[in-house]
Order: structure tokens, then sequence, then C-alpha cells
């Protein structure tokens, strides 16, 4: 890290989104991504996490009717939902 970049403060990040990225996982983090990933533009998905949540869900469920259940109170879902879930990963796997 340059010595700069040790002077910088979270109002001195060029935009307002590397200040909401240097809010949410601070500031060293926003100021390395300026240095190594300049130029760079960065989407993040909006259903990003529920992919996530779909894969683990698939990759969790045995088929038993505990696992639906427990699955569906952690995540917040219908069992119906589980096996939805399940079945689409698993026809994408054939």
């Amino acid at each position: 890290m340059s010595n700069l970049a040790f002077n910088l403060t979270v109002n001195d990040l060029p935009n307002d989104d590397l200040k909401i990225v240097a809010d949410v996982v601070g500031l060293s983090t926003a100021i390395k991504l300026l240095q190594d990933l300049p130029g760079t533009l960065i989407s993040i998905p909006k259903t990003g996490l529920n992919k996530c949540r779909n894969y683990y869900i698939y990759k969790n469920y045995d088929g038993s009717k505990e696992s639906r259940v427990d699955l569906a109170k952690k995540f917040g879902v219908s069992e119906r939902y589980i096996i939805q879930m399940a079945s689409k990963y698993r026809n994408r796997a054939n």
C-alpha cells in the first residue's frame, strides 16, 4: 500500500460506490480495490445469495422429510420450495 493510501479517509475516496464499499467492508478493502482493480466495473447481483442458498439446499437435501423441514426452517421457505430447488439442480446435473 502506498504512503498516500495510509493517509486516506472514506471522504477522500473518488466516488460514492467506493465510499459504500468502505462503509460495508472497510477502508483498507476499498483502497485495495482502487490499487489492484483500477477501471474494473463490479456488479453485485440482487439474487446472488439466492443462488448460493439454492445450491446449498440441493447439496444438503437428502430426500427425507426431516432434512426438508430443517432446510425450510433454516431459510424461511416452504418445503415445496426445497423439493423444487433440489429437483432443479438435480436436472441440471444430468
